[in-house]
């Protein structure tokens, strides 16, 4: 027994070491070693092994070592199949389990997720001021639908490329079709608070500069970046909020101008802000 197991480990080394050097009369289908009466090929038994972090494939000791183990293992799951063990509950339910976590680990890109993060977080350091014309698609859009709307956004773009005002081209062209383009000024962007690649174009723009059109799923957009300013973080604001009812003769909209402008005068003077807010606001 102890010289059968000694030439099954060196049957495995002998396989293993040969495919990891690229050994072309090797077979990823070879057979390494036969348990319960199952032969199992090389391709399983690296890929078992490479799953498991402790095992070093180019490492003889490590491979040596994980021979027991992987024969154990299938010693193991031979002798639930034998007992019936695989068609319980408990086991169906584990093995389900088992999947959905194998599944995720595969469909989940840690590396990606770290560095989108990353790019998250690093954008909050700056706030854009930006402009942008949208040339919207319909809801339901086809291949062929792309086309006149994205010819629309290039021309607008070569417009603003000739030296016409961002602008003046974004205000004329949502004034002459309202339905289809939109034009806007956007004091304060933050990260998160648009579209992924509307975003992404935005962020990646120096100051001054006009992209080319940009798909998203509302349509093409073109930016324009005014400036990059510091983010300040968190601001805490409060405010006295007086309202007026159009058809109230006592307090009509100027009226209500002139006692907000009361409210400044004392808020100026020194006045405590929160108990103007008390006095004056509708909303304390």
């Amino acid at each position: 027994m102890v010289k059968e197991g000694l030439m099954k480990k060196l049957l495995v080394l002998s396989l293993v070491f040969a495919c990891m050097t690229g050994n072309a009369q090797v077979s990823a289908d070879s057979v390494v070693m036969t348990v319960a009466g199952k032969q199992i090929p090389l391709d399983e038994f690296i890929f078992i092994a490479q799953k498991n972090s402790e095992v070093n494939l180019s490492d003889r000791k490590s491979v040596n070592a994980y021979v027991e183990l992987f024969k154990n293992f299938k010693l193991k799951v031979a002798e639930a199949e034998d007992l019936g063990l695989d068609k319980t509950k408990a086991f169906k339910d584990e093995l389900d389990s088992y999947r959905a976590q194998l599944t995720s680990s595969y469909l989940s890109d840690k590396d990606g997720e770290e560095a989108a993060v990353r790019a998250v977080y690093d954008r909050y350091g700056e706030v854009l001021e930006l402009s942008h014309i949208l040339f919207r698609l319909p809801q339901r859009t086809l291949s062929k639908d792309t086309v006149p709307v994205y010819q629309k956004a290039i021309e607008a773009y070569e417009r603003i490329q000739a030296g016409e005002d961002f602008a003046a081209v974004g205000k004329e062209l949502k004034d002459a079709d309202k339905e289809n383009v939109g034009y806007e000024y956007v004091h304060c962007l933050l990260p998160m608070q648009t579209v992924k690649a509307f975003e992404n174009v935005a962020y990646s723009l120096p100051v001054g500069s006009v992209s080319l059109p940009v798909r998203t799923t509302m349509g093409f957009h073109i930016i324009k970046i005014h400036s990059r300013r510091r983010n300040p973080g968190l601001v805490r604001v409060a405010h006295v909020l007086i309202p007026f009812e159009k058809d109230s003769v006592k307090f009509g909209e100027a009226e209500t101008l002139a006692r907000a402008e009361e409210v400044y005068r004392k808020a100026k003077d020194g006045a405590d802000f929160a108990m103007l807010a008390k006095e004056y606001s509708s909303d304390a």
